[in-house]
């Protein structure tokens, strides 16, 4: 359910290949019916695909997973402005009138080095961070930690795919996090909600 590549839907720099009209003109290939992928980075890409997509949203697994854990008086933070759709239709999981913010990110193309600033009003509040993906943990890892400064009381660093590369588990925790969760599309220690339901239902 995890497309790889997917985050290569435009090039940054000269000479870079759009690595998802590769991935998709191998799977075109194929001759397959459907191609199905739960909560994909750009959903621009599945146009490359010459057959029927579904894009499955996991949004609702992961929040009851949250609430399961006793989370309350919750704010809804993206961690930069190209997840604010995604977390603003998160948040309505937890309720109509949950609050949604969002830092300000800044990525050197060249470096990856990233700078994040903004105040929130966090004081006392669960704080779940949510994004597609956390790859090596670099932006969630600076979102929770002004969302520490912040005093915020619980902080969840939620992802459908949490990859985890290298020290990014070791990352995120050490910068204030509860607790790191994500769904089995990636088999790790993070994998706490699981998609096979909800794919069997898309399948039947």
């Amino acid at each position: 359910p995890y497309l790889a590549y997917a985050r290569q839907d435009k090039v940054f720099r000269p000479g870079e290949t759009l690595f998802s009209k590769v991935v998709f003109r191998f799977i075109n290939s194929l001759g397959i019916d459907g191609f199905y992928t739960v909560d994909i980075h750009a959903q621009q890409v599945l146009k490359e695909c010459t057959c029927k997509t579904v894009n499955i949203d996991s949004m609702k697994l992961l929040a009851d997973y949250i609430k399961s854990k006793g989370a309350k008086d919750i704010v809804v933070v993206s961690p930069d402005k190209g997840a604010i759709e995604r977390s603003t239709a998160f948040a309505k999981h937890f309720g109509e009138n949950v609050p949604v913010d969002v830092f300000e990110k800044q990525r050197d193309v060249k470096t990856g080095d990233i700078k994040m600033s903004g105040e929130l009003s966090l004081k006392d509040k669960d704080v779940v961070i949510a994004d597609d993906i956390i790859a090596t943990g670099g932006t969630m890892a600076t979102a929770i930690k002004l969302a520490r400064e912040s005093g915020a009381n619980k902080i969840f660093a939620v992802a459908t795919h949490a990859l985890l590369l290298g020290q990014a588990r070791y990352r995120i925790l050490k910068a204030g996090a509860d607790e790191i969760i994500g769904t089995d599309s990636i088999d790790n220690e993070a994998a706490k909600v699981s998609l096979s339901k909800i794919i069997a239902d898309y399948l039947k």
